[in-house]
């Protein structure tokens, strides 16, 4: 497709995030590069440490991609291969002379595929996780141990090497899963086409006879599994090996035996071996499917095309792919990206074949430290004192957050020395090992209280850089450089040659100085905005994130509250509470910093030590001991009178032998030219191991040039930015409109909060076991992190542009009697997925890839029109009488050939933003059939009445058969000698039903489902009710 038009199905996407040529969000892993004869280079595959050591899985890797070669050359059209990968070894094996020494930078945090155990949500399944949407490249690829060494494999599912196209096509080109994959209990493994029930993920929506299966149908709710086969082109049923291939429009499998699509969307389908009873097993594939759906049939080769011989994009499937692309097949979305702009057979010989080098390379583990510890930290404080620091009082806070991170925050053995910077450097303290209390006191006596001069930050930061090189003999990797200033450099004098050198720059940014504008991202730093209400708060918690980066996340302690407390006039005490979750709850760490004398007492007499330092107005509490669930705190004022405001930090250390919670975030940019389109999308991924913890309450508090904090929700149900639900990643967006600031000021904080009772996949039911790593529930979750700094140029008030979001799972639940239609769909939000729309229009044509030829307002479908004004993420039903569109339909420019009218639904905002108008779905179930005189009738040039309200029923779906038709289809469906009496036929479906029951309920015994949930088999009402359901 040519680039203008991709434009215009990916408008609010391309306003959002500029595509992303080379590397993820974020930028945290390694880039891949392109080769000009079109091979992917770079490509860094890392295993686990925690993975048991087997060379075997080296081997795998090396065949696997070896063919996915092969396969990604002819999936592209000759275009792309894979030219060069490095496998990551983990230093925890065994060395071996034919491996490479790691580059820096060769990590398993960089890889852009992982070899690691397995993420619970997906089991041995391989997906990629990807936080963008369409065109963006995801993060990386997981495969498991077990299913690269093939021990515990569906040998007719297992073709590895075309699973790693199907993968790569989501890492690196921004696709997605046109199948429902393993982890989403949510959607529906099928959709509803004109009666019919369709399978989620085959290209050709128009082709029929492309697929036909054997499947089986497990209810959500427990209950029966039955083997159906599923042909698209008879509409007789029939036996294949014993089993019934049913009536088209006759479907069942749990719950009250009801044979309608509602009942039907709580099954789960699959098309692939153990046999039956419990598992489905492949019948027959008379055609093709796409890469991105069943990839591992023997003929699937191909990525569906918009237009194409058997690989067709279907439009009608309610899968990611077409939400998040806006209904663009792969290759349209493919051939879209820079990748794909090249000729590369010119820079090829005439005889090329894809070959791919490969490199396995191990870290050389030169750590002394054991490993239930953190490596060391060594870290020169680098303090700006120059005479723009009393604005505010800065140096102030500054010196004594300083103070508190020394006596409290760096651990044992940490290697501290401190520098201050004016018109010169200043050494006050070289390196010194933090070894006791006595040590921590030296160091805090040494932090300069005073400021006076000009603004030198080179002069500081080389002298931390000389004080670094000299302790460690040259070797910078593993240090840092915690740098405050207020950015306002006033002597010219570049540090990027420092920078560059691998030593870690810590940025803390008072005021809205720009000396320090990227900075430490650029070296894999942390940045932290210290404003003047919010500074202190954030400051104790930003300097435990930084130390802790040298620790591995088992060993991180979690900052689960920090904020401020105020007691009023007349008020006396307050009383907290701190929750811990399953995986913390050791060494907690309670830290009150005050203005007005206090006393603290914490519950059931807990406190293992406590320390009051009157200098810094601050009191410290230690409780050893494991706290379970929660921790209450009381704080008592000394006056009354006056008012006390109390910095609380709450820090604690993991449970041994649990994984930890790890919390990530990117931004779609950090640095906005502000206009109109501008936006941020933030990704906050909350996981345990790899692991997703799902059903958390999390946002970004964003503070602003002028102190106002604003709020933006973030949420991991596959709706507004978030693109794949309930993967661990939480997206959030804030338009324009939303973003407040000054002209003249440009620095914006970013505050990550997170709390909820936390759940990962696992069983359903399991109860909570206090320290366990795979239970249900992980207990109550609170984090609090800073997210850095984002720079915002240019701001002004500007008008809302932000539409509602795409409805992207319009589905039809029901094709009821007398022209009812039943759908749903979940509500989009003012903006995106946040707030309420204003308004819908429902639009009706006859070919699904053009708008709507129809429009009518929601009014003409229900009394209560603003019933469907709620809430994002509410979950809407519509029965819709068909009857009341038919009349305007007949003013339609009909084409010849036509065969069903489609239904697509759109949104706006209070500002009149429309979203684009929703995935269709067909509207009459069995099609659409127009006699003689009635086509006659069909004006070709008249316009549309879209005000229409005389409404007559003139189109009617065809009849279906009658009762005796379906008996004697149904009699020559068992290939039945001769012709039967109807009598007879119906006695061989009642014997059919009652051997299929006791079959059925005879194989519960080797099906893993609860069997007090089934019901048992009534053959005698499946009878009756496929014989009433005309």
């Amino acid at each position: 497709m040519k680039a203008q038009q991709l434009i215009g199905k990916l408008t609010r996407i391309c306003l959002l995030v500029t595509v992303v040529a080379s590397s993820n969000i974020g930028n945290d892993r390694q880039d891949i590069a392109l080769s000009e004869d079109g091979g992917y280079m770079n490509i860094l595959v890392a295993i686990d440490e925690d993975v048991p050591e087997n060379e075997e899985i080296i081997v795998k890797l090396k065949e696997y991609f070896t063919n996915a070669s092969e396969v990604l050359f002819t999936a592209t059209h000759q275009r792309l291969y894979f030219k060069s990968l490095t496998i990551v070894v983990p230093e925890t094996w065994a060395s071996n002379s034919d491996w490479e020494e790691a580059m820096s930078g060769e990590t398993i945090d960089r890889a852009r595929v992982v070899v690691a155990e397995a993420n619970v949500a997906y089991g041995d399944e391989p997906y990629t996780l990807q936080p963008g949407r369409c065109q963006e490249e995801g993060d990386y690829i997981h495969f498991t141990p077990e299913y690269l060494t093939a021990k515990s494999r569906d040998d007719k599912k297992y073709r590895p090497e075309k699973r790693v196209v199907k993968e790569f096509a989501k890492l690196k080109w921004g696709l997605f899963d046109e199948n429902i994959p393993v982890n989403d209990i949510v959607s529906s493994h099928f959709y509803l086409q004109n009666g019919v029930i369709r399978v989620q993920g085959h290209c050709p929506f128009n082709h029929q006879g492309q697929l036909s299966y054997r499947a089986v149908f497990r209810g959500r709710f427990g209950g029966w599994l039955i083997d159906l086969t599923e042909d698209y082109t008879s509409d007789r049923p029939s036996l294949i090996d014993g089993w019934l291939r049913p009536f088209s429009k006759v479907y069942w499998c749990v719950n009250e035996m009801e044979f309608t699509f509602k009942d039907f969307t709580n099954c789960a389908f699959n098309v692939m071996p153990p046999p039956p009873p419990c598992e489905p097993s492949v019948h027959d594939i008379a055609g093709t499917a796409s890469l991105l759906a069943y990839e591992y049939l023997d003929k699937v080769v191909d990525f569906c095309d918009q237009d194409g011989d058997g690989t067709a994009h279907n439009i009608l499937s309610t899968n990611l792919q077409n939400k998040n692309c806006d209904d663009l097949s792969a290759w349209e979305v493919m051939t879209d990206l820079q990748d794909f702009d090249v000729a590369y057979g010119q820079n090829r010989p005439s005889n090329f074949k894809p070959v791919i080098e490969f490199r396995v390379v191990q870290k050389v583990n030169e750590s002394n430290i054991s490993d239930d510890k953190c490596d060391q930290d060594v870290v020169c404080i680098c303090l700006d004192v120059s005479g723009s620091m009393e604005t505010n009082d800065r140096i102030t806070v500054m010196s004594e957050a300083v103070q508190l991170y020394l006596l409290s925050f760096l651990p044992t053995g940490s290697a501290v020395s401190i520098v201050s910077f004016s018109d010169a450097a200043t050494v006050h303290a070289e390196m010194t090992e933090i070894t006791s209390s006595f040590s921590r006191e030296q160091l805090m006596k040494k932090v300069p209280t005073l400021a006076l001069g000009r603004t030198n930050i080179a002069a500081g930061v080389r002298k931390c850089h000389e004080i670094l090189r000299r302790y460690t003999g040259g070797d910078l990797s593993r240090t840092r450089i915690l740098l405050h200033s207020d950015g306002l450099g006033n002597v010219d004098d570049s540090i990027q040659d420092i920078l560059s050198e691998g030593v870690i720059l810590d940025t803390v940014l008072f005021g809205q100085g720009g000396y320090l504008a990227d900075k430490a991202s650029s070296t894999g730093g942390k940045e932290y905005l210290a404003s003047k209400d919010q500074g202190k708060i954030g400051l104790l918690g930003f300097y435990e994130e930084t130390t802790l980066r040298f620790c591995k996340a088992a060993n991180r302690d979690a900052l689960i509250k920090r904020g401020q407390i105020i007691i009023p006039p007349g008020e006396l005490t307050f009383n907290g509470r701190a929750y811990f979750d399953s995986t913390i709850g050791q060494n907690t760490k309670l830290v009150f910093s005050y203005n007005e004398t206090i006393s603290v007492s914490v519950s059931e007499n807990l406190i293992t030590s406590m320390s009051h330092v009157a200098d810094l107005k601050t009191i410290i509490i230690l409780v050893e001991s494991e706290i379970d669930e929660f921790i209450d705190y009381t704080i008592t004022k000394e006056d009354s009178r006056n008012v006390a405001s109390i910095i609380v930090t709450i820090t604690s250390s993991p449970i041994p032998g649990v994984a930890g919670i790890e919390i990530n975030n990117k931004v779609n940019t950090r640095s906005v030219e502000f206009s109109t389109t501008s936006s941020l999308v933030s990704y906050i991924g909350i996981f345990q191991g790899l692991s997703p913890v799902l059903l958390l309450n999390v946002s970004i508090v964003i503070e602003d040039p002028t102190g106002t904090l604003t709020n933006i929700p973030h949420n991991d149900d596959g709706q507004g930015m978030d693109s794949v639900p309930n993967d661990g990643y939480y997206t959030g967006y804030l338009g324009a409109h939303g973003i407040l600031g000054d002209l003249n000021q440009q620095y914006y904080g970013l505050t990550i909060e997170v709390s909820g009772n936390g759940v990962i996949p696992g069983q359903d039911g399991v109860s909570r076991k206090k320290r366990c790593i795979d239970c249900n529930s992980i207990g109550y979750v609170t984090r609090s992190i800073t997210g850095g700094v984002i720079v915002i140029k240019n701001w002004h008030n500007v008008s809302d542009r932000t539409p509602p979001e795409k409805i992207s799972d319009l589905v039809v639940q029901e094709y009821g009697k007398n022209g009812l239609l039943t759908v749903s769909w979940t509500a989009p939000g003012e903006d995106l997925n946040i707030g309420k729309v204003s308004g819908y229009e429902f639009g009706v044509g006859t070919d699904l890839l053009l708008k709507p030829m129809l429009i009518l307002q929601p009014d003409s479908f229900s009394s209560n029109a603003t019933a469907f004004l709620v809430e994002a993420g509410t979950y809407l039903q519509l029965p819709i009488n068909t009857s009341v569109i038919t009349s305007s339909i007949l003013k339609f420019p009909v084409p010849a050939n036509f065969t069903n009218f489609y239904l697509r639904l759109r949104t706006h905002d209070s500002s009149n933003n429309f979203a684009n108008w929703s995935n269709p779905v067909s509207i009459f179930e069995n099609g659409v059939s127009f006699n003689s005189n009635l086509s006659s009738t069909v004006s070709k040039g008249e316009p549309l009445d879209t005000t229409s309200q005389g409404f007559v029923e003139t189109v009617q779906p065809t009849k279906k058969a009658t009762y005796e038709t379906k008996l004697v289809a149904l009699a020559a469906a068992l290939s039945i000698t001769g012709i039967l009496a109807v009598a007879a036929g119906v006695g061989l479906f009642i014997s059919y039903f009652r051997a299929l029951s006791l079959r059925q309920k005879n194989s519960l015994n080797n099906c893993d489902i609860d069997r007090s949930s089934v019901e048992v088999f009534n053959y005698s009402k499946i009878m009756a009710r496929y014989l009433t359901s005309g």
